[in-house]
């Protein structure tokens, strides 16, 4: 064995078979077929692979460069020049452990195949984490000796030569590194002293991409922005990184910390975007305008928490800079503010007051998306006061100008605040019907705190209905919800009595085992899979021993078992996996992460890319493998690209 990962020492005699039970011969065969069609591990050619993987210690990286080659040399050419590099490369640190002088020279011979040009666009692309498409490459990349026009060749380069990897996100094509190739592209741009320059363009682009996304925030494209800012939420990150612990840039990371005001809220990022803005606060130098949005926003994400005393002081700081600073916009939102917390607080009159002059003070402003903001939450106070014909007819104001405006995030809002004004007047049937309506206009933003809601709605409405073990599946769902906002809450404040008597009132029509069963069923969903059960779509799963609650069409769906797949045993032999599969269909999500997989990212760069924490992808990486009957990450790429080779989707 080479590095005790897979790599093969080699015998005199080798067959196919004795190859491919190792993983990294497999792996090495997979992505060596991907450039060149029809390659296949041979009794032939046996030997020459197992060396190969060997000499590269069985690094995954190392053996994708190395098949990226097979495009135009052949096996003994390959392991030729990589003799000839060792030789060459003496000058290295011979402290290094064998692996890391093997990898470290075959990014030196990748660079070295490079031109000009395209080694210049390796450095500097290296800025980006989590991808990258062409506009932001030409925006951040260009310059002296890479010239706008040149751009788009280099980027056409390193891709053929696997320098970048080429995907699609949302209709556009985008390019990002392995993270080794990053690092060596760090390097690069290290030495020639222009990494403080490209983070700084870098941290530009993306804040002007965030300028670009509030802008069009209250309009047509808010659902196409949100999923652009999601996408680059790495790069977000970054800059705001580079912000934090760069002297003199905290002003910009404040405003980027801060637009758009509501990306943090719906993409579920409360605790990370209140952490940055904490800490661009500490080290800002205080008292500009980027300093008094930050802090307004800062109060708002502690609020949709939960940390209303910890909070409330800090709002007559926030009124009193804006008032210094002359700043309306932000005397409205104090305004809300504070209504806000009158509202978690019980103090529902003094809140309608006070969201009915906020909503007041925006329109005045201009600000026609902070006054509907603001008028569905006074239609939820003054429902919970009792006043629901106006709150009905706020609703009404709300959802027809979002209508107009093509808006979605605020007219789903407003359907929610309507399904809580129907439940209250005994109209149950609407109640749900609205929350559902709500929650497929909220899906694609990813708004937690804003599904969350609607799904309390629609426990309520199963567990009134006699569904009692619907109703105890989504309180479950609800707990993974609330918890992954990163609040203490298990319901709204304002919802919080109902939510009790629901959980109350389940608990005591199941047995205790099946409540709590049903109970973590519903919190072990991942996000796709809970809003199929709260929406009763076909791909909708329940534990096959659990009769259904009623015989509707709806729950008939959800009653079906999903078909389980043929056991590819040859990608079993081929990946090494000594374990069977288990028979078990991988779910969407879980289908996406194994391409990621394949596609080479790790844990944190999946996390970024699919927008959700670290745990959960490495959630669902553990549980693909166990699916699958896997034990290593390199398998389950082999298994991915053998699916893809043999036309069968992922996951069947």
């Amino acid at each position: 064995m080479g590095a005790g990962d897979g790599a093969p020492a080699v015998p005199p005699t080798l067959s196919a078979g004795e190859a491919l039970r190792y993983e990294a011969v497999a792996l090495f065969a997979q992505r060596a077929a991907a450039v060149l069609p029809g390659f296949r591990v041979t009794d032939g050619n046996a030997a020459a692979v197992a060396d190969l993987v060997h000499r590269l210690d069985g690094l995954p990286l190392a053996l994708e460069l190395a098949a990226a080659r097979m495009r135009t040399l052949t096996l003994r050419e390959i392991t030729e020049r990589l003799d000839d590099r060792f030789a060459l490369l003496t000058g290295g640190n011979r402290a290094a452990l064998p692996r890391q002088r093997t990898l470290r020279e075959l990014m030196g011979w990748s660079h070295d195949l490079c031109s000009d040009r395209e080694r210049t666009l390796w450095a500097r692309a290296s800025v980006f984490v989590g991808g990258f498409d062409l506009e932001a490459a030409e925006e951040v990349c260009a310059g002296p000796g890479l010239p706008g026009p040149a751009v788009v060749d280099a980027v056409h380069g390193l891709v053929e030569k696997s320098v970048l990897v080429r995907y699609e996100q949302d209709g556009r094509a985008r390019f990002r590194m392995l993270e080794t190739v990053r690092a060596y592209g760090q390097e690069r741009l290290a030495e020639a002293a222009e990494a403080v320059r490209l983070r700084r363009k870098h941290r530009d682009h993306c804040l002007e991409l965030a300028r670009r996304a509030e802008g069009a925030w209250f309009g047509p494209g808010q659902v196409g922005w949100f999923a652009r800012l999601h996408g680059e939420h790495a790069n977000l990150r970054a800059a705001l990184d580079f912000c934090l612990h760069t002297p003199g840039e905290a002003a910009a990371g404040l405003a980027l910390a801060s637009l758009p005001r509501h990306y943090w809220i719906s993409q579920g990022g409360l605790d990370e975007g209140r952490r940055w803005l904490a800490l661009l606060l500490e080290a800002g130098p205080g008292r500009g305008p980027e300093h008094v949005a930050a802090l307004g926003t800062h109060l708002y994400l502690g609020l949709m928490q939960g940390a209303v005393a910890e909070t409330v002081p800090a709002i007559d700081v926030y009124e009193a800079e804006a008032e210094r600073i002359g700043d309306a916009s932000g005397l409205a939102w104090a305004l809300h503010h504070r209504a806000l917390a009158a509202a978690f607080r019980g103090e529902l009159a003094a809140a309608a007051g006070l969201f009915g002059e906020a909503a007041a003070r925006h329109r005045g402003g201009g600000d026609l998306a902070g006054a509907m903001e603001c008028t569905f939450k006074h239609a939820i106070v003054l429902t919970m006061l009792g006043h629901t014909d106006r709150a009905l007819a706020l609703c009404r104001e709300c959802r027809s100008v979002t209508s107009a405006h093509g808006e979605t995030w605020i007219r789903a809002d407003a359907l929610f605040a309507e399904s809580l004004i129907r439940w209250e007047t005994g109209d149950r049937g609407a109640a749900d019907g609205l929350a559902r309506q709500a929650i497929r206009l909220l899906r694609p933003l990813g708004d937690l705190w804003g599904i969350a809601l609607c799904v309390e709605i629609l426990a309520w409405s199963a567990a009134s209905d006699g569904g009692t073990r619907r109703a105890a599946c989504l309180l479950g769902v609800l707990r993974s919800l609330w918890e992954a906002i990163g609040g203490a809450l298990f319901a709204a404040p304002f919802m919080a009595a109902s939510h009790e008597r629901c959980e109350r009132e389940t608990r005591g029509a199941l047995p205790t085992a099946e409540f709590e069963r049903m109970l973590r069923h519903g919190a072990g969903l991942d996000f796709d899979e809970a809003l199929s059960y709260v929406l009763e779509e076909p791909s909708a799963r329940l534990p096959d021993d659990v009769p259904r609650d009623t015989p509707s069409p709806a729950a008939a769906r959800t009653a079906r078992a999903a078909a389980p797949p043929p056991s590819p045993r040859s990608t079993a032999r081929a990946a090494g996996s000594a374990g069977p599969y288990s028979g078990t269909e991988l779910t969407r999500r879980e289908r996406e992460v194994a391409d990621l997989v394949a596609a080479g990212l790790g844990n944190q760069e999946i996390a970024a890319r699919l927008v959700i924490a670290r745990r959960t992808a490495e959630s669902h990486v553990g549980r693909a493998l166990a699916k699958l009957g896997l034990t290593s990450r390199t398998q389950l790429a082999a298994w991915v690209h053998e699916r893809r080779g043999t036309g069968g989707p992922t996951g069947t």
